[in-house]
């Protein structure tokens, strides 16, 4: 099969590490095997992947793909960083992670913010997703952001992972979205403890200025590309985060908002907190 050109080369803006496109993942299919009158589903272990594409309002196919180990009604409609695609191990992973506890629909997009809004949108119209949670990682957690403010469908929650509170140019704001989110959206953000983009201590200042409910999962050790040394925590971890943020959107304590994500490296495997009031 003749390569595919890509379309995921780093951006300096929302993905400034290198571990996002570290390693690769199988590709799907190509894009002639992936319309909507011929549904691909293949299956991942327990899991059903369905790749298949949606309209956007210009006509343009947006390549998606439904993971779930239950049924086909997404939970959670999630895209990936500026740099990254739907075969990034920090958006794909997350995403098996995920579909464990419940069904979730990704989409690929451009590196344009709009776009990535108004694909949102696409996505959300086939899907029938009137109350879905929304969420992406680095520049897709900001369009989750922006769309959740913008969508006549009423969004419930949203999940943003990497979240990059800081950009490339000066006065280009990324806290002042998440404080016009209004009351009735609960915010579940996951963020490296060694994030560039999302200082901790300053995401912690506004998370307490938002109306919006919020809650944080620190990952320990994890860079903006939630990519970890020894490198073979990365792909346990990355599943973890999504499998956590599944079951957050099922069942979250109002009173228990903070918890981090580790590695242990002695025991090789991951570890959890548990859910806790603050960050002490």
């Amino acid at each position: 099969m003749p390569k595919r050109k890509r379309n995921d080369a780093p951006a300096a803006e929302d993905e400034p590490t290198a571990n996002d496109g570290a390693s690769k993942r199988p590709k799907r299919g190509r894009k002639d095997e992936v319309d909507e009158s011929s549904k691909k589903t293949t299956a991942t272990q327990d899991q059903s992947v369905q790749v298949f594409t949606v309209s956007s309002s210009k006509g343009k196919d947006i390549a998606c793909e439904r993971r779930s180990a239950t049924d086909n009604t997404p939970a959670l409609i999630f895209t990936h960083g500026a740099g990254g695609g739907l075969s990034n191990p920090a958006t794909a992973l997350f995403a098996d992670g995920f579909a464990e506890v419940s069904p979730v629909t990704m989409f690929k997009g451009n590196m344009n913010l709009k776009a990535r809004v108004n694909s949102f949108q696409a996505v959300i119209g086939h899907e029938e997703a009137q109350a879905s949670a929304l969420g992406g990682r680095s520049m897709g957690a900001r369009a989750a952001v922006l769309t959740a403010q913008e969508s006549e469908a009423q969004t419930k929650a949203l999940v943003l992972a990497s979240y990059p509170m800081v950009g490339a140019s000066k006065g280009d704001s990324r806290e002042q979205i998440l404080l016009d989110l209004p009351e009735g959206i609960d915010v579940l953000f996951i963020s490296g403890s060694k994030d560039s983009m999302c200082d901790l201590k300053h995401l912690h200042k506004v998370v307490k200025k938002m109306k919006a409910r919020s809650w944080i999962c620190e990952v320990t050790d994890a860079d903006h590309g939630m990519g970890l040394k020894p490198k073979v925590g990365e792909e346990p971890m990355r599943k973890h985060m999504g499998k956590l943020a599944a079951q957050w959107l099922l069942d979250r304590d109002e009173g228990k908002r903070y918890c981090t994500i580790s590695w242990d490296k002695d025991e090789g495997e991951v570890t959890l907190s548990g859910w806790q009031k603050d960050a002490g």
